[in-house]
């Protein structure tokens, strides 16, 4: 019988434009997620797990976000975007074209040899949210350039700075 991930429910911050999140969904050591977001301005925000642990079987088949992260967005960005920087990631959203890509790009058989991960993205336009799912390493070609694109951006972007 095939059967897709019980992913967490949504959430998505206020002032999102993008958000990626990567979660191992059939092993019970959640410690490795991480997720990021760009804010509307272009600021980078990322969050990833302390140590968190499943221990009980029903808990695989929750919706509930705290079995999945245990770190918030802290409020103040890692970096922030240039104009320029902002300009072309923009650019490069709009190519990825979210609405024509499959909502859910998984196809998972149990059981599993593995524990593969699965990366959600969401994109948030005036039209509301827009959400794909895809395999760790799996991922559409539009999405992984983009992916590559986000890499390089946030290395060159000027770093936050704390008050």
């Amino acid at each position: 019988m095939a059967r897709g991930y019980v992913l967490p429910t949504l959430e998505i911050p206020d002032d999102a434009l993008l958000l990626f999140e990567h979660m191992v969904m059939k092993d019970p050591d959640r410690t490795v997620n991480w997720r990021y977001y760009f804010d509307v301005e272009g600021c980078y925000h990322s969050a990833r797990n302390t140590q968190l642990w499943l221990t009980e079987p029903e808990q695989f088949d929750s919706e509930d976000p705290e079995l999945t992260w245990n770190t918030p967005f802290s409020p103040t960005p890692d970096r922030c975007l240039t104009e320029e920087q902002l300009a072309e990631l923009t650019d490069s959203i709009e190519l990825v074209v979210f609405e024509d890509l499959k909502p859910s790009y998984t196809s998972v058989a149990f059981p599993f040899t593995s524990s593969p991960a699965v990366e959600r993205w969401t994109l948030v336009d005036e039209d509301g949210p827009v959400t794909v799912v895809a395999e760790q390493g799996a991922s559409p070609p539009p999405l992984a350039d983009l992916q590559r694109l986000i890499g390089r951006l946030v290395a060159e972007a000027p770093r936050s700075v704390s008050p």
